[in-house]
């Protein structure tokens, strides 16, 4: 009997202390222990619009759009259809790239029976344009999509191009280009109403050797600048060039038959400078048929179109059958100012980019509406592992978003304006034998359509759209099979694409790994940025470090939805983090959505389409504050609701305008010359400099100092110059300077890139906003983002700012300085939900959630909601629930795989655990004496 007391005993007391022990992480608090990752979010204040175009592909027009067009029944095949709505993108270019060069699209339109071939600009088939652009024009409005138009001028003149103008965007009966009336053609084609479209870009690559065309022959006018060439226009001399077909670019053999047409492969030609060979033979021009005998070897020729005609066999020879026909003449290219000019002429609010960077070295500024660019990477270490491809694909990321930084800086440098826009309507990665594996199947090398990959073009969406760039689209929309299928050049690239048919039916899509990373974006993203900053980032990577985590905040300005988007880049470790939103209290579910898979090497295929997929859960977190684990290798989006809530905290605001005309604000330190200046409404500071460089410090020390979290710091400069008169603006901290950046000849400069284009004369408001925690600033020009990132050592303090005129003598005004600030401490994360029992009713409410997932729910297109294995920790709710999915019901939640926080500095975790020390304790020396006492019997 006492042996079955001292077992009861102690057993209850041991499992009582182990129950304790086990509850700790669980019941744990978050304490500020300086290693847990912590996402702060500025939830509100607006840091520039979101693009609708920075989300979308390049599409390509040949094969049936390759492979999403039913060319048997003229329409896109409904699986796609579907796919590619629900997916919300922004953006989807037509007619392509380098395959659309030679694209002409008046014979793309109308009745299938009354088109006729097109040339493809990259192997100069000649195919069938089932594809054509009304197809593509209405397959956009279908999905909610814009355009951007490729005008192929190597075969499309500045009069081709503003008919094309007028027939997308021209009203029936304006007819403002002349001649045909081509907006009523599209009312006749079944499109009554203008397409709008609003963006076009002059030509593809041309500085490429391949993609140069009319640009590899000589200039008769002895011009060897290309550049000015395609800005300005010149006029070559083609010499042995074939005489090709009607939508042919290498059919130059006579079939014998009467009234043969050939072409130049460039028109127009200058009047006079024509000699056609037949086998090399010269014959003769003529200007008609008329009195020419059936031996007479002639032939007429329009200039204007490039067509040559040859005699029927009683007026004029016909060239023998198998013959062949070459021209000698002089093209005269109209240069990109031509196509600009005729095309705005019919609709003046059309933007217009040319496709050489340096091109606003021989046009005005006003004449270009901005630059396309097309930003490719390869890797830059050798690889031999999923993993090293995994690094190598995060370490391009950082690659693309450095290059659309550079790019907008190169492009304000050169037009001076800061409306310019800087468009990347390709970018991506280029396949490479450095990667890892030899796979050389139909579909293409696997890994290049990974997860990995996948992550990496988030991160640059993610970091192209802090940059504010309009326009920012992934390389390829379609691949034509995915093997199985018939074989067609350059079609087992699949790695190049978002979404691909199957090889053995065409009627069904495999959605590749960025095609969901697309979607995912799509489906949770705002009207307009805010500010993110993390803490306590952990680095990773073998054969590249990066960080581990990278947010990206949007609001939605109707609903006041906050959509909170997180890349955990680390291929091994979940990491748990900190969400501390500032401004912004939630309330209500949150709606949880991950893209991921079962590991970074996974692809989606015909054979397994699902395994990398969106899965979605929602839980209920209350208050600023709530602790999330993001999984390894995944994209997740948080959409939250809520309200805002004012968070920043003045620490310093001078206006200067009680300020007497000889005398500083007590902050302020002076070692040069300044005066006192009268404003419109107020007073301002002029800083002058005078044969030696002056300085102006504005003291941030004192009880005040925003030494930790978030601060602001705005004010307002004019240059009354130009010159290279400059005012430098640096932070300093205790042991270095934080950030720097300079007015000088016109420009706002900063990491020694053109961030911005300033008016003489005029205040432009400045802001700076840095996280002292994460080390990061980020600087804000007249309220747009122009300035990268930067880094300091977070655990200096910040003591001032300094104003400081260099260089050549000259003024500046400073109206103002004003510094708000906020801490990013978390403060505690309460005890977990209980989970929230599953119902297992239908919900026959309407659901006003965008819907995220395509209304075919076949398995191959709808990837499986699985449960969600992460754990979110809310802020105190009354009653709090963990992420459940919202598919398959679920009554126990399973083994909690969240990593244990960290004990330290935590209160609660602390008492609990010295409790359960001394239950333990005492259950232990009861069973001593229980046990000394058994044996003493």
């Amino acid at each position: 009997m006492k042996r079955r007391t001292f077992t009861f005993r102690f057993t209850a007391l041991f499992l009582c202390a182990l129950l304790l022990f086990t509850a700790l992480p669980v019941f744990q608090t978050f304490g500020d222990d300086g290693d847990t990752p912590i996402i702060v979010v500025d939830a509100l204040t607006e840091r520039g619009r979101v693009s609708p175009y920075t989300l979308g592909s390049n599409h390509r027009h040949a094969y049936g759009g390759f492979g999403m067009y039913d060319t048997e029944n003229g329409e896109v095949y409904s699986e796609f259809l579907d796919m590619t709505k629900d997916a919300k993108l922004g953006t989807v270019r037509y007619p392509g790239g380098t395959i659309a060069n030679l694209f002409t699209w008046k014979d793309t339109v109308g009745p299938i029976s009354e088109r006729r071939n097109v040339v493809l600009g990259n192997s100069y088939e000649s195919v069938f344009p089932y594809y054509g652009l009304d197809e593509h024009m209405q397959y956009t409005e279908a999905i909610g999509a814009e355009v951007i138009y490729m005008v192929g001028e190597a075969a499309e003149t500045p009069e081709g191009a503003a008919d094309l103008v007028e027939y997308l965007n021209g009203v029936v009966g304006e007819n403002k280009n002349g001649g045909i009336d081509w907006a009523k053609k599209r009312a006749e084609n079944g499109h009554p109403e203008p397409y709008g479209v609003v963006y076009f870009e002059i030509g593809n690559e041309m500085y490429h050797a391949n993609q140069q065309y009319w640009l590899d022959y000589p200039s008769a006018l002895g011009d060897t600048d290309r550049a000015r060439r395609y800005m300005r226009g010149d006029t070559v001399a083609v010499t042995g060039s074939i005489a090709r077909r009607y939508g042919t670019w290498k059919d130059n053999v006579s079939d014998g038959s009467a009234s043969q047409e050939f072409y130049t492969q460039y028109n127009p030609a200058v009047e006079g400078t024509d000699k056609v060979y037949v086998n090399g033979e010269k014959w003769t021009r003529v200007a008609s048929f008329e009195g020419v005998s059936a031996s007479d070897k002639v032939y007429t020729f329009e200039p204007v179109s490039g067509k040559i005609t040859f005699g029927d066999g009683v007026k004029g020879m016909k060239p023998a059958s198998g013959a062949k026909i070459t021209v000698d003449y002089h093209h005269k290219h109209a240069g990109f100012t031509a196509y600009y000019d005729a095309m705005k002429a019919v609709d003046p609010d059309i933007k217009i980019f040319a496709n050489l960077p340096w091109a606003f070295n021989f046009v005005e500024g006003v004449k270009c509406d901005g630059i396309v660019y097309h930003n490719y990477f390869t890797y830059s270490n050798s690889l031999s592992s999923a993993e090293d491809l995994h690094d190598a694909y995060i370490e391009m990321a950082g690659k693309l978003v450095r290059a659309i930084d550079g790019n907008v800086a190169q492009l304000r440098e050169r037009t001076k304006r800061q409306d310019t826009i800087a468009a990347v309507t390709e970018f991506g990665s280029i396949d490479n034998p450095l990667i890892y594996s030899d796979n050389s199947s139909d579909y293409g090398r696997e890994e290049a359509r990974s997860l990995s990959r996948a992550l990496s073009f988030a991160l640059t969406y993610m970091g192209s759209s802090k940059a504010e760039s309009l326009i920012h689209i992934h390389q390829a929309y379609t691949a034509y099979s995915f093997g199985g299928g018939e074989k067609l050049p350059n079609a087992d690239f699949v790695y190049n694409s978002m979404y691909a048919p199957y090889g053995d039916d065409p009627t069904k899509f495999v959605e590749g790994a960025t095609a969901l990373a697309y979607k995912l974006i799509g489906n949770n993203i705002g009207d307009s940025y805010r500010t993110s900053f993390i803490e306590n980032n952990p680095i990773v990577g073998d054969i590249a470090e990066y960080q581990a985590l990278t947010s990206t905040v949007s609001v939605d300005e109707k609903t006041g939805d906050l959509y909170l988007l997180v890349v955990n880049a680390d291929k091994e470790n979940d990491i748990q983090a900190k969400i501390n939103l500032k401004g912004y209290t939630v309330s209500g579910k949150a709606r949880i959505q991950t893209l991921n898979a079962d590991d970074i090497a996974a692809t989606n295929t015909p054979e397994h389409p699902n395994d990398i997929t969106i899965t979605e859960s929602e839980a209920t977190f209350g208050g600023s504050s709530f602790a999330y684990t993001f999984p390894a290798h995944s994209f997740v989006a948080i959409k939250l609701s809520g309200t805002d809530s004012e968070f920043y905290t003045e620490t310093l605001n001078e206006s200067f305008d009680a300020v007497e005309i000889s005398t500083l604000p007590d902050a302020f330190s002076l070692s040069g010359t300044a005066s006192m200046v009268a404003l419109e409404g107020g007073k301002a500071l002029r800083l002058e400099r005078s044969s030696s460089n002056g300085s102006l410090t504005v003291s941030l020390s004192g009880d005040s100092t925003p030494l930790d979290g978030i601060t602001r710091i705005r004010f307002k400069l004019s240059a009354e110059q130009t010159s290279r008169a400059r005012i430098q603006v640096d932070l300093n901290r205790s042991e270095g300077t934080t950030m720097m950046f300079a007015m000088e000849e016109g420009f706002v400069k900063n990491d020694a890139k053109i961030r911005a284009v300033y008016t003489q004369g005029t205040l432009h408001e400045f802001e700076i906003v840095a996280d002292n925690r994460s080390g990061e600033y980020i600087l804000f020009f007249d309220g747009s983002y122009i300035g990268s990132p930067g880094r300091f050592d977070p655990d200096t303090g910040l003591e001032g700012i300094t104003f400081t005129t260099m260089t050549q003598n000259g003024s500046f005004v400073l109206d103002g300085v004003e510094v708000l600030s906020a801490s990013t401490e978390v403060g505690e994360i309460p005890a977990p939900p209980v989970t929230e029992a599953p119902d297992t009713t239908p919900d026959t409410t309407p659901d006003t959630t965008p819907d995220t997932t395509p209304a075919d729910t076949t398995a191959e297109t709808v990837p499986p909601l699985a449960p969600d294995t992460t754990v979110a920790t809310p802020v105190p709710d009354s009653t709090p629930i963990a992420p459940t999915t919202t598919s398959t019901p679920v009554t126990d939640p399973g083994p909690d795989t969240t990593p244990d926080p960290d004990p330290e500095n935590s209160p609660t975790g602390l008492i609990i655990g010295i409790v359960a020390a001394v239950v333990l304790l005492g259950g232990g020396i009861t069973a001593w004496f229980v046990i000394k006492k058994k044996r003493s019997a």
